[in-house]
């Protein structure tokens, strides 16, 4: 590894500033920290640390830019790749030449004269293998952002193990289920029996002395067998209900990964695409700048391919806002169990191999949790009718009691019943009956409503996979052709702006529309997939 570096330190009154540069193998790193004790004054551009002016066509304007100016920013570490003779030494390995560093430059480098030694040595000599380490190794020490820790990969898969585990909604519904099991125990229960404990004095008439009384008493209330059988299969039913909820909410838990899965991967390909638009047409654009100024072209093409350019920049703006907003959108619905700058694994692609719509309705479809769902509520309120249809049976009471009495002690046993003389519950049964006709009726229209799912989302796939198959057939290697004609003619100037314009949408359009429909694809078929239930991908 050649290393080469430079130590600038400065006093300027209240402020403390030091810099240091390290240029390893064609990368050079701006570390900088400052202590300010006071008022802190901003460094003059003589003050800041010097550069030769580098390679536009290794580090370009803005790199100049910015690295003219990183002695005045806030504390950061920047990396960019630079040319060697920077500090004078014009292949990795050398020395410097002249024993220039970047404090006592000539006048054509900079307007400061402060002299220093390299690396506190004289003018000149190699630096020490061990400092090169050092300086090399400082990053990683001080936690370089882009030099240590890889970016974590995740795949389709394992997003849909981690969406289970973690996805709140479905957590809630979990808590809910067992909430409902912890009822349905409680209430197969019996009640709690009563206990009762009486005492006090009395004077019997034929004697004057004073006698104390006490009286202990139980009952326990007997529910009726037969209300209590149904209205314990009925909760049964509930509980078995709240399980293919959970079915439910883990197929749609999975068919929104999937969505945001390949959202994210085709708002990837669309940055991709808005990229290379864009530099291609930077490219042009400093061509015909360059043929502008010689007055070759026409001043108002230059500015028609400036605003062009501009478009082109804000669609990448655009594209990257969209893409870390569906990648937020993903790692909150998965808990934010994901890392920060994470990757996903995969690609958008099309078998174009469409499931049988008949086979799906008559083997897939009856053992859709939604409808398995319905299924356990509906024969939850008929066990509730039953239940109704004998709760005119009152539940019994058995007591029984021990006294001790002026007379003597006493022992008694007994039973009551309540008499349904003023209420009847017939109309709880009314509503118990009402309720299992609209579980009824709901449970017929979810049916009908994912049959007609399936139709749409299947005609859709059918749709799409002709589309794909016109892109397939070559229309993308005509459009690829036509656009690398179009791009000579108008450097050749055989075709007008207008033309190579026109020429380069419509290459951008027919790449946006063949991964929109590769999206829509694969869009549909997880639609299907949960329409169907599951068992389809």
């Amino acid at each position: 590894m050649n290393v080469a570096g430079a130590w600038a330190q400065q006093d300027t009154g209240f402020v403390r500033h030091v810099a240091s540069l390290v240029f390893v193998d064609g990368l050079h790193i701006v570390m900088r920290h400052a202590r300010t004790g006071g008022r802190r004054r901003r460094p003059k551009a003589a003050e800041s640390l010097p550069f030769r002016k580098l390679d536009p066509d290794i580090a370009g304007p803005a790199v100049l830019r910015q690295t003219r100016a990183a002695a005045h920013r806030a504390p950061r570490i920047v990396i960019r790749p630079v040319r060697w003779y920077a500090l004078g030494c014009s292949e990795p390995g050398e020395t410097p030449k002249t024993g220039k560093t970047p404090n006592n430059l000539d006048d054509s480098d900079m307007s400061g004269k402060r002299k220093s030694t390299f690396f506190g040595r004289k003018p000149g000599r190699p630096v020490s293998r061990l400092r090169q380490a050092v300086l090399a190794l400082a990053p990683l020490v001080l936690g370089t952002p882009g030099l240590s820790g890889a970016q974590e990969t995740f795949t389709l898969p394992e997003l849909l193990e981690i969406g289970l585990e973690r996805n709140p909604g479905l957590l809630s519904l979990r808590a809910e289920r067992e909430a409902m099991d912890a009822d349905r125990r409680d209430a197969g229960r019996l009640q709690n029996p009563e206990i009762e404990y009486r005492t006090g004095e009395g004077e019997p008439f034929d004697d004057p002395d004073t006698r104390s009384l006490r009286e202990w008493g139980v009952s326990q209330t007997v529910p009726n067998f037969l209300s209590r059988h149904f209205r314990q299969s009925s909760l049964t039913r509930e509980v078995e209900a709240a399980e293919e909820g959970i079915r439910a909410g883990a197929l749609d838990v999975a068919t929104e990964i999937r969505l945001h899965f390949y959202r994210i991967l085709f708002l990837e390909r669309l940055l991709d695409l808005a990229r290379q638009n864009e530099q291609a047409l930077d490219e042009v654009r400093g061509l015909i700048e360059v043929r502008a100024s010689a007055g070759e072209v026409k001043e108002l093409e230059a500015i028609r391919l400036r605003v062009e350019h501009m478009r082109a920049r804000n669609e990448v703006t655009a594209a990257s806002l969209e893409l870390s907003q569906y990648r937020q959108h993903l790692n909150t619905y998965l808990g934010n169990a994901l890392p920060d700058g994470y990757l996903l694994e995969g690609g958008l692609e099309a078998d174009l191999t469409i499931p049988d719509l008949d086979r799906i309705e008559a083997e897939v479809l009856p053992g859709h949790p939604i409808l398995q769902e319905a299924a356990r509520h509906r024969e939850g309120a008929g066990e509730q009718v039953k239940a109704s249809r004998f709760s005119w049976i009152p539940d019994p009471v058995f007591s029984a009691t021990s006294a001790k009495e002026m007379d003597g002690d006493v022992f008694k046993l007994g039973v009551g019943f309540e008499i349904p003389l003023w209420n009847q519950s017939r109309a709880a049964t009314r509503r118990e009956r009402e309720t299992l006709r609209r579980l009824e009726y709901r449970e017929e229209a979810l049916r009908m409503e994912l049959e007609a799912n399936l139709l749409t989302h299947h005609n859709h796939l059918l749709l799409h996979r002709e589309t794909l198959r016109l892109f397939e057939e070559g229309l993308l290697e005509e459009a690829e052709v036509s656009m690398q004609i179009a791009e000579v003619s108008y450097r050749e100037g055989e075709i007008s702006l207008v033309e190579y314009l026109d020429a380069r949408r419509t290459h951008r359009s027919i790449q946006i529309e063949f991964q929109q429909a590769l999206y829509d694809w694969n869009r549909e078929l997880a639609e299907l997939e949960r329409a169907a239930g599951g068992g389809i991908l």
